[in-house]
């Protein structure tokens, strides 16, 4: 094992320790004063569970003389819930011993002292087992009938004996206190341990670092205020620059003006204007200089608090792949292949949150590389390779907030004809685009839901979801994946990352009047490009940067805004471009104007805006104006749906035509905000809707009115969802209408009890997406 982390892990060891030795020692306490039969089993149950907790983590870190003692201590706990035996003051006094000993085993660090206790330990444990032993012995022997030792009474009483006078036997010191004293005196008699580590529950840190995060508004608030006041003294110094010149000629006037005459007031009023302006320009000079200064302070002390607090929620990619070996072998060894897994970079630390959501799609990665990627030993033989494949994965630390992460492997490689096949197969692509596909486009196809280059489906992989799951994961956290493969060479997984969720750099852009923000990580290029310039390539507006064509849209059409005149430059022969990038697609949009680029701090979506089309998130700028911040890779999906020679009205007539204006559907749920966003979603794709609270609420508007199908929840009062659709099927005239469930329910019972129910589709809100919903309908009626 790794040394660093090897300290890591018995740091955490320790802390982990005695939480269980404090639920040990507080549990016996309470199970000695306790009279209750039931509660006694509760704490026996605790303390048992504990001492098992504690064994097997002094297991795997070789504490192995702890590792026995607490052997010992499951098995006497054991044994008490059993009933095998009864816990005298004697048998918990010489427990409460044993933890004493593990305790002060694991705080020192004086290895003369450890072998002392060492000795002690191995000695309790002994003892332990010698009087559970004795005790499960005789309560056998009661439980037989035997009558060797006289009446059951007499042998319990003995027992007790036992137990009572156990420290007098073995010459132990008598305590006359109480109990409660005894584990103060135990406390008071050990010192303090001394840890750098600390265990925190991550929902507190959670809300520290969101806490924090609040400060970034407030410096972005400050830093506004301070451009206003440096905009107003920039006036006032142009206020100073034109009364200058007109200054000499006032004078002039005002030396042969006759005092008696009426524009003597003018002339004092121009007077004092003058020395207003003036004291007001000096007023307003040092509050912009006060400001300024306040405001480089306060936004050095937010910067340094928030690196700190995202220190604290950051962890090593170790923590990550920690297990990735085990998973290696084990799926290596299930397909009889022989792989090699190699890590670099490992201490390369990441926010949590990141690391959390790419754990599964590192997993589906690996799988695909050992199934797909590497062949069987034989082969590789023939092939003239190492028997043994290979597995690179490296993680680096790019400019900027970026990340990237490298899986390779040294395998077959991918056939990019049989993804573009599978493709065809599942409707993703047609025959014709197929065939106009470069590389490195049709081997982005494997990101897309069901497509597969595997004959077979196995527990492991084939099923086609794998790199859907790398890739929607990559898009959520706004990275990008790219792949390289070479034939029975291998295969490279290229993926992007931002280093931190909290902050990014974005670029703010106005589109028909609204202002967006766009992440910088994903603009390739700002530029102007003259109208001139824009050529039409297969019917679709394109232009060419750096001898590269690239399709241009406008932004307006594929946010459906109302597209207003574009805003030239430079005499009207200019407009402004921004090209994405995001999976090695790129996308020219033509905007109304860029602004700037600044700190942009994320205000995520509540789950259901999860899933909203072309916006992940908003941020607030520093006038308190919410802005939306738009989904690059949404966007780019978004507008390869459009042709640019189309407008944005003719797109729309398009659609009317496809999803058909008559059909009516009924949405039952009892929660406003869910009836709501599932009505303007209903609308929007041309259907009419009407709402219904619960099941009974349904049935009724069922009866009074015609409906073509109903989306319903489950969970509400009344009637729930099952019983409403088993309502629906049981009514001769209702029997026929489909009925699709969207729930928060996602267990497999949940989802066969809605089918057994008679619902035609069910759909799970925590992976509820918009597209998905509008298809099954689409399918059903």
């Amino acid at each position: 094992m790794d040394e660093n982390f090897f300290k890591k892990l018995l740091a955490t060891y320790k802390i982990e320790a005695q939480e269980h030795l404090q639920i040990i020692s507080s549990g016996l306490l309470g199970y000695e004063r306790s009279s209750d039969k039931i509660e006694k089993e509760t704490i026996i149950e605790e303390v048992y569970r504990a001492a098992h907790s504690l064994k097997g983590a002094s297991r795997a870190v070789n504490q192995y003389e702890i590792e026995s003692l607490c052997k010992g201590l499951e098995s006497t706990f054991s044994s008490l819930k059993k009933g095998e035996f009864t816990a005298g003051p004697g048998l918990l006094d010489i427990i409460l011993k044993a933890v004493d000993l593990i305790d002060s085993y694991i705080i020192t660090d004086d290895e003369e002292k450890k072998s002392g206790l060492k000795e002690e330990m191995s000695l309790v444990e002994n003892e332990i087992t010698n009087i559970s032993y004795s005790g499960a012995k005789k309560q056998d022997e009661r439980s037989k009938g035997k009558k060797s030792e006289g009446s059951s009474d007499a042998k319990d009483k003995k027992v007790e004996k036992e137990n009572e006078g156990y420290k007098e036997s073995k010459g132990y010191e008598e305590r006359s206190n109480s109990r409660e004293e005894q584990l103060l005196q135990r406390v008071s008699d050990r010192p303090l341990p001394t840890s750098d580590t600390v265990r925190i529950a991550v929902s507190k840190l959670d809300s520290i670092f969101l806490q924090a995060e609040q400060l970034i508004s407030i410096r972005l608030s400050s830093e506004q205020t301070a451009k206003v006041l440096n905009d107003l003294q920039a006036n006032f110094n142009l206020w100073k620059k034109e009364w200058t010149k007109v200054n000499s000629a006032f004078r002039k006037i005002k030396s042969q003006t006759d005092p008696s005459k009426n524009n003597k007031s003018l002339i004092s009023f121009l007077e004092w204007n003058n020395d207003f302006f003036t004291g007001l320009s000096e007023k307003v000079r040092k509050l912009s200089r006060d400001s300024g200064l306040n405001n480089r302070q306060f936004g050095q002390i937010v910067n340094e608090l928030m690196d700190d607090v995202k220190q604290v929620l950051m962890l090593p990619f170790s923590s990550l792949t920690d297990l990735f070996p085990k998973l290696v072998r084990d799926l290596s060894r299930d397909l009889n292949k022989e792989v090699e897994l190699n890590i670099s970079g490992m201490e390369i630390q990441a926010d949590r949150r990141i690391l959390e959501e790419m754990h599964d799609p590192f997993i589906h990665l690996i799988r695909n590389c050992i199934d797909h990627g590497i062949e069987m030993p034989a082969e590789r033989i023939r092939k003239g390779k190492d028997q043994k494949g290979r597995i690179d994965i490296s993680v680096s630390r790019l400019g900027g907030n970026k990340l990237e992460i490298i899986i390779e492997d040294d395998g077959r490689g991918i056939d990019s004809a049989k993804v573009k096949k599978s493709a065809v197969d599942h409707e993703i692509i047609t025959e014709d685009e197929a065939k106009g596909l470069q590389e490195h486009e049709a081997l982005m196809l494997i990101f897309n839901s069901g497509v597969s280059t595997s004959r077979t489906i196995t527990d492991i992989s084939g099923h086609g979801l794998g790199l859907a799951i790398v890739g929607e994961k990559v898009d959520k956290l706004g990275g990008s994946i790219k792949v390289e493969t070479k034939p029975d060479l291998g295969t490279k997984f290229i993926i992007q990352l931002p280093h931190s969720l909290a902050t990014f750099r974005g670029i703010l852009l106005s589109c028909s009047g609204r202002l967006f923000v766009l992440p910088a990580l994903n603009v390739e290029q700002v530029l102007k490009i003259k109208t001139g310039n824009i050529k039409t390539v297969e019917n679709k507006e394109t232009i060419t940067v750096n001898n590269i064509p690239v399709s241009l849209v406008y932004l307006s059409d594929v946010l459906e805004l109302h597209k207003k005149e574009p805003i030239y430059s430079n005499g009207g022969s200019f407009i402004n471009i921004i090209i994405l990038k995001s999976n090695e697609k790129r996308i020219a949009f033509v905007v109304d104007e860029v602004l700037y680029e600044q700190e942009i701090l994320i205000k995520p979506f509540n789950k259901q805006l999860a899933r909203l089309k072309n916006i992940s998130a908003v941020t607030i700028l520093g006038d308190g104006k919410v802005v939306p911040v738009l989904n690059p890779s949404d966007l780019i999906r978004s507008a390869e749906k459009y042709s640019a020679s189309e407008t944005l009205e003719h797109e729309e007539t398009i659609q009317r035509e496809e999803v058909p204006g008559s059909k009516n559907i009924l949405v039952v749920d009892d929660s406003i905000t869910s009836r709501m966003l599932l009505k303007d979603i209903l609308e929007s794709s041309g259907y009419n809707v009407k709402t219904a609270i619960d099941g009974i609420d349904a049935i009724t508007a069922l009866k009074v009115d015609s409906f073509d199908l109903v989306v319903s929840d489950i969970e509400m009062p009344r009637m729930d969802g099952f019983e409403f659709t088993r309502n629906v099927r049981n009514e001769q005239k209702l029997s026929s209408i489909p009925v699709v469930l969207v729930t928060a329910l996602s267990r497999k019972e949940d989802r066969e009890k809605g089918i057994d129910a008679g619902a035609n589709a069910y759909i799970v809100k925590s992976n509820f997406d918009q597209s998905n919903l509008l298809d099954t309908i689409k399918r059903l009626i």
